[in-house]
């Protein structure tokens, strides 16, 4: 069994929905065709390489890999006229010239070696493709990163069709808040014959209908497979080019797609992740487009991860589909007095997705099953010396999560075997608008135990104001600006408050007053205010009259946060 790429998302409840996975591979007739393939650089035999055996003249193909020795056996539907196209991540294409298969006897092959392709650099694959091209093939630098991912994608799908492995996945479904932390969990430990665990429908009725689809019981959010990229349709419909760095990790160079034209459906445009050393797929990050809301929608979408297997096979490793939860609610102005308009407000997202932590022979044989790497831990707060409860852990550049228990302990599966970095997350660290804490995990067992802690509140605010020691009577205010359909940037917040001296010369009172401007992200960040004082909070909103909000900040505390609304 595997799960098909779509979500079904009703109003009330999320319906997750199977469907069984069966690629066939022709294998009728008595013609065989074998050879050998070897790496034109160092000579040694190419295991994973993809043959295809292509029938003249319709194009007719048949794929198999070649093995730990590079040889490869592959039999023809028909004898006559055939060639052969040999590909593998990292390595240049070759097609062989068009030969005869024989209907009685073994039609050898000459060795094929194949050149290896310099590692990917990005500024020249950026420089070459800023024009979308309806065909990857065509520019110079996508063709490049194409040929690799079609490899990949060609590889996925015939890992599939051999119905070799048995893979154990955790199935999981989460609750989201607005700001992407986990407040609920459901996980089902699960197993499936075949490395596709995770395929999408038909991509001709994908062109037809579209990736989000209303029905009569809710709405239904699709997503794309190995076997949807590499379609005609797929191809004809979306253009490629060289995408821009990736935000976060210098090792990986994309080639982003986006639909030719949307119509009335919702399409999706994204990038396919490729690692800038070994010319691997790593992932492909996806988006809706097209969609008619008044709430963003960047966080939308999916991911789907791949990982090649020492064999030179390739599955998915990961996968998720995130779809918005909205409520109807009024539109308040920024110090909430008169109501505005009703509007459908995006309140969380529900996540679907899976994970693969086992792979073992179709058989289950006497052959161990390869084990994913694990880290266990658990977190502490320095400030009160207790555990870190509904902390989320993630992996940096990764989907993979974990949220800490009631003792903070978390376990993480699937990670990287080298050394690692894990993030946290949490409420407590997100109002004081640090976002995140980080730590470095070395080593290279299959199951690390750590101990983190999160540094104490002193620190934690000198990181947020930049300072390495705040006065102890000082405090730090943060809070988020938004309207109804965005986060607001480049507006300046002032905080004021009042000083009251006594002196010979009688009793004076002083305005003070501290501004941040807020960032791209809609934060801001005011240090230095006084705590257990009455605050004047305005928002500075050009051509517009300023309402001021009245806020106060706990001594024992020394932070506190305000969100802003405003109403267009």
């Amino acid at each position: 069994m595997g799960e098909v790429m779509f979500v079904r998302c009703p109003a009330r409840t999320l319906v997750h929905t199977l469907a069984s996975l069966a690629v066939l591979v022709g294998t009728a007739g008595a013609q065989v065709v074998q050879g050998r393939v070897r790496d034109a650089s160092s000579g040694r035999p190419l295991d994973g390489a993809v043959v295809t055996l292509i029938s003249q003249p319709n194009g007719v193909g048949i794929s198999v890999f070649s093995d730990s020795s590079g040889s490869f056996r592959v039999r023809a539907a028909r004898a006559g006229a055939h060639r052969v196209e040999i590909k593998r991540i990292g390595y240049t294409p070759v097609v062989t010239a068009s030969f005869d298969v024989s209907p009685a006897t073994a039609t050898p092959v000459p060795e094929v070696s194949l050149t290896p392709r310099p590692q990917i650099v990005a500024t020249v694959d950026i420089a070459a493709d800023q024009q979308c091209r309806a065909n990857p093939s065509d520019g110079r630098g996508a063709v490049g990163l194409w040929e690799d991912v079609r490899a990949a994608l060609e590889a996925t799908v015939i890992t599939a069709s051999e119905q070799r492995y048995t893979l154990r996945y955790t199935s999981f479904r989460r609750r989201l808040d607005e700001r992407l932390r986990e407040v609920e969990r459901q996980s089902e430990a699960k197993i499936a014959r075949g490395a596709m665990v995770w395929a999408s429908i038909p991509a001709d009725q994908l062109a037809r209908e579209g990736y989000i689809v209303s029905e009569r019981d809710g709405v239904t959010y699709r997503g794309l497979d190995a076997h949807v990229l590499l379609s005609n349709s797929f191809l004809e419909s979306h253009c490629f080019k060289s995408a821009p760095k990736h935000p976060t990790n210098d090792s990986l160079v994309g080639l982003a797609f986006q639909p030719v034209r949307r119509g009335d459906r919702i399409d999706v445009a994204g990038v396919l992740w490729l690692n800038r050393a070994s010319r691997e797929l790593d992932a492909i990050d996806f988006t809706y487009e097209g969609l008619a809301v008044e709430f963003p929608t960047r966080d939308l979408g999916g991911r789907i991860e791949f990982d090649q297997l020492p064999s030179g096979r390739w599955i998915v490793d990961r996968w998720h589909i995130r779809m918005p939860r909205v409520e109807q609610r009024q539109v308040m102005n920024a110090v909430g007095r008169a109501p505005g308009r009703l509007a459908m407000t995006l309140v969380g997202f529900d996540e679907v997705g899976g994970v693969v932590s086992d792979i073992a022979t179709a058989a289950l044989d006497s052959r161990p099953p390869v084990r994913r790497p694990v880290i266990r831990g658990t977190v502490f707060d320095s400030a009160s010396g207790g555990p870190l409860i509904g902390a989320t852990i993630s992996l940096r550049d990764s989907t993979r999560t974990a949220t800490t228990d009631e003792r903070g302990f978390f376990s993480l599966d699937s990670v990287p075997e080298a050394g690692v970095s894990l993030i946290a997350t949490h409420p407590f660290l997100d109002s004081l608008g640090v976002g995140s804490w980080s730590w470095r995990v070395e080593g290279q067992s299959l199951t690390r135990t750590v101990s983190l802690a999160v540094p104490s509140l002193p620190r934690l605010l000198a990181r947020v104001c930049r300072e390495t020691r705040l006065p102890t009577d000082a405090g730090v205010l943060t809070g988020i600006v938004t309207d109804s359909t965005r986060l607001m940037g480049g507006l300046p917040v002032r905080v004021s408050w009042t000083v009251t001296s006594v002196s010979a010369a009688g009793v004076k009172r002083l305005t003070r007053e501290a501004i941040d401007t807020t960032a791209s992200s809609g934060r801001f960040t005011v240090c230095g205010v006084p705590t257990e004082t009455a605050l004047r909070v305005e928002l500075i909103v050009p051509g517009q009259r300023s309402d001021a909000v009245a806020f106060r900040i706990a001594e024992t505390r020394r932070w506190g946060r305000l969100d802003i609304r405003v109403s267009r």
